[in-house]
């Protein structure tokens, strides 16, 4: 069609069963994957539930954190307490500086180890509930997201994430939900997800 040609309409090719050409205006396309976007939904309550699920989870996490630090901490202490009688007894010439050295090197490489320990403790990405919950608040807006947004990467990526396949066939698209989000779709009409 000419209106192609002068950009004014985008269109969508595909094929019919014999093998003809047929376009499709994007907007429908648009349309039917808006629709499908629309059924994915997780409802309210279950949100609530695993939002305070989530909340409980980063209590347990902090709190062992705690735990594990305050472990690192005592065996630190311990090993610098051991350090400092490695080298009382070298000064005091109980040891000889071979065994003194092989001992010191020891030591000092169980303080770096429980440091590190420390540190990783401490560095640890503790964003994990955060990235699920902003997730569950994208797929609660799929639709609008996918509508309203200018940047083809982001649209390509959602449906990369959404669907397992897509394709169209004769004008209608035919597709496969990815998991979680098939178990998602329509979900409000049913009772027994979990």
């Amino acid at each position: 069609p000419s209106e192609i040609k002068k950009g004014k309409f985008e269109y969508v090719v595909c094929y019919t069963a014999d093998g003809k050409r047929k376009y499709i205006p994007e907007s429908d396309v648009t349309a039917q994957i808006t629709s499908i976007l629309n059924t994915i939904k997780i409802p309210e309550d279950l949100l609530k539930e695993y939002k305070e699920h989530l909340k409980q989870s980063k209590q347990a996490e902090i709190n062992y954190r705690n735990a594990e630090i305050g472990v690192l901490r005592a065996e630190l202490t311990k090993t610098e307490s051991r350090l400092d009688k490695i080298i009382n007894m070298y000064i005091d010439g109980d040891i000889e500086k071979s065994i003194y050295e092989i001992k010191k090197q020891e030591i000092e490489l169980k303080k770096l180890e429980i440091e590190s320990k420390i540190k990783a403790h401490r560095n640890a990405d503790y964003n994990f509930n955060d990235l699920i919950s902003e997730l569950i608040d994208i797929t609660k807006n799929f639709a609008n997201i996918f509508n309203l947004s200018t940047n083809f990467e982001l649209k390509r990526n959602l449906l990369k994430l959404v669907f397992r396949t897509l394709e169209i066939k004769e004008g209608n698209l035919g597709y496969a939900l990815s998991f979680p989000f098939n178990e998602m779709q329509n979900l409000c009409s049913h009772t027994n997800w979990l």
